[in-house]
């Protein structure tokens, strides 16, 4: 069985803007995926994502970029990244 595909919610609620990824996800609803938020420990979402085939983070950055700007990776962990 394929896992389904999981989008996280990354952000502090209390910490103005870098509650963006949790908004984002507030209301979302998708039937072919799973929705989390996370709210803790950066190395924390390695568990929260193994074994699945694709992962979806929202988070906000700061960066160079204007706002609003998009940033898309898609590099694949090594398996034993996790251990």
């Amino acid at each position: 069985m394929v896992a389904r595909p999981l989008i996280i919610g990354i952000g502090q609620p209390w910490r103005g803007d870098d509650a963006a990824g949790l908004e984002a996800i507030e209301g979302l609803d998708s039937p072919g995926a799973d929705i989390l938020d996370h709210h803790g420990e950066g190395l924390g979402l390695m568990a929260l994502w193994e074994g699945r085939g694709l992962v979806i983070l929202i988070d906000a950055a700061a960066s160079a970029q204007p706002p609003g700007t998009l940033g898309r990776f898609e590099d694949t962990l090594p398996a034993d990244a996790a251990a």
